[in-house]
């Protein structure tokens, strides 16, 4: 089993970087990605879970971000696509804060009314529990977002852990899934039409597949950066530039011989009004 992230994010970086991405940008051609064709929809075999991380610590956001999620799966409608809200808790000089158990109960029966509404088990809430920080001064999430995202990934690949210590709610408890791909996105980035779609069948195609150095501590072939240029609202044309090396800033072991790598971008240009997208494999 392999598990494989595409992290979608808006986040340009500032300064006078701007004057040398525009550069790179004017003068780096760039050319289609091969895609296999999913436009019928994902196979059973690429199975995709998208997943929202952020903080809930009212109703409202579980819904604002519940209904997000429902139109998503409306614009990318295909079996084989599911769709997780993150929920991370807020911090606080208490471990456990007065709006817990609403939030852990709404969030629950909201997925669940969704399910019931499309007759099937694809919208899924997970609200985690805080933990005291010593850095921080103050009760927290693990490792905030990143620790939220971590712990997902063993969620999707089985792993043991301990669900008392950190989740008030998990409702992908025990799953058989079989998740191949995730999709992280913010708050603000929109899955527009079929973009899903685009995105599983660009990770799925044999050409777009990592290769790693004998001693798997570096991806050094095959990684393309994807960017998604957006020429209007509705409408998205993925991009590739030329490959570039990716360096693994750390990593472990998760399951039977699978390696799950947290990369550090040693190259990155990107455009303010583009959306950065990479993708990291394992096998």
């Amino acid at each position: 089993m392999a598990l494989y992230t595409a992290n979608v994010c808006i986040n340009p970086p500032l300064g006078p970087t701007l004057v040398d991405d525009e550069i790179l940008i004017r003068n780096v051609k760039t050319t289609v990605i091969p895609k296999l064709d999913y436009s019928k929809g994902i196979p059973e075999e690429s199975k995709t879970m998208v997943v929202i991380p952020t903080i809930v610590a009212n109703t409202a956001k579980i819904k604002e971000m519940f209904d997000i999620l429902e139109s998503f799966y409306l614009v990318n409608k295909t079996e084989n696509l599911y769709f997780t809200l993150l929920g991370d808790v807020k911090a606080g000089q208490e471990k456990v804060m007065p709006f817990d158990e609403e939030v852990s109960k709404y969030g629950r029966e909201y997925a669940e009314k969704l399910n019931a509404k499309y007759k099937k088990d694809i919208f899924y809430f997970i609200y985690r529990k805080r933990l005291w920080n010593e850095k921080e001064n103050c009760y927290l999430g693990y490792e905030r977002k990143r620790g939220a995202l971590l712990q997902f990934n063993k969620i999707l690949l089985g792993e043991k852990i301990d669900e008392n210590k950190y989740f008030n709610v998990n409702m992908l408890k025990g799953n058989k899934l079989d998740i191949k791909y995730v999709i992280t996105l913010d708050t603000d980035t929109k899955l527009v039409l079929n973009s899903a779609l685009n995105l599983v069948g660009a990770m799925a195609h044999p050409m777009n597949k990592p290769i790693f150095n004998k001693e798997k501590t570096k991806v050094f072939s095959k990684v393309p950066k994807f960017i998604a240029r957006i020429w209007n609202s509705r409408a998205i044309e993925l991009l590739i530039k030329k490959p570039v090396n990716f360096t693994v800033k750390s990593f472990k072991y998760i399951g039977k011989g699978i390696k799950k790598c947290f990369v550090q971008i040693v190259e990155s240009n990107w455009k303010t009004v583009q959306h950065f997208v990479l993708f990291v494999g394992t096998d």
